[in-house]
Parts: structure tokens; sequence; C-alpha cells
């Protein structure tokens, strides 16, 4: 499951511009200590940075490890920054009612075609063949689009 077999995977935005960003170094340091148990002075950093340092290393389980560091810096994060609303543009459907899964096939071929058309860059003679190929790629794509566009109406 990944990028490129049709899931969505969601997770927490924050607004960064708008951030609070003094209180969430405080918030981190708070939050580090208590989910790593360290009993060192939140003002010393440095201290506290070689207390969870020795820990990490002295851990049998690294996993256990990154989780608690993540749940961490999530904690911190929530209670310095504001949550982003998921966007409009989180869901794998398109915005227009006349696009189909053919259109999706041909876009992606006609990429294809570009990316394989502006790479070839020492052999002069297939360059030219790949660029021809890549336009009469793109018009077929741009035709397909445009009947789907007018059968829509």
């Amino acid at each position: 499951m990944g990028a490129g077999d049709g899931t969505t995977h969601y997770r927490k935005r924050y607004n960064t511009k708008a951030a609070n960003w003094v209180t969430f170094d405080p918030n981190l340091a708070q939050s580090l200590l208590k989910n790593f148990e360290c009993r060192t002075n939140t003002n010393n950093f440095a201290t506290c940075d070689k207390d969870l340092s020795q820990k990490v290393k002295i851990s049998d389980d690294t996993g256990e490890v990154i989780q608690k560091f993540t749940s961490t810096v999530t904690t911190a994060c929530d209670a310095s920054f504001q949550v982003l609303r998921p966007g409009k543009r989180t869901s794998k459907e398109r915005s227009v009612p006349w696009w189909n899964n053919k259109l999706t096939t041909l876009r992606k071929k006609n990429l294809a075609m570009r990316r394989k058309y502006q790479r070839t860059k020492n052999n002069a003679d297939l360059r030219q063949e790949r660029r021809l190929q890549y336009q009469e790629s793109n018009r077929t794509y741009q035709t397909k689009i445009r009947e789907a566009k007018s059968k829509s109406w």
C-alpha cells in the first residue's frame, strides 16, 4: 500500500504560519521529560539532551522509542499549533464530472512520453523521434479531453 495503489493517507496538518513558536520549545521539552521520564531541569536543554540520548542508546526496542518520540512531538504540536482542516483536495476524485479512468490512463501515458522525450539528450535523431511521439500523444490526449467535456453538456 502506497502512493501508487489508490490509497489515501490522512494525517494531521498544522498551521505553522500562524503558529505560536514561543510556546513550542517549552511544550516540547515538557513533553519529552514526561514521556521519557527524565528528572532534569527543563531550562538546561543540554543535560536533557544527554539524558535522552542515553535512554535511546540503552533501549532494546527502537520502534518503541520512535513511537514515544513521535507521540511526544505530536503532543507538543497539538499544544502549540492550530490544526488545519482537511482541504477539498484530500479526496482522490477529480473535481470535474466529465473526468474518467480512460483520461487518467491517457494522462499518465502522455506524461511518460514527455518525460522520455525530455530525458533524451545525447542522440538528436532519437530525441526528434520521441518529440514527435510525445506531440502525437498530447494531441490525442487533448482531443479526448475536449470530447469528454462536450459529451458532458
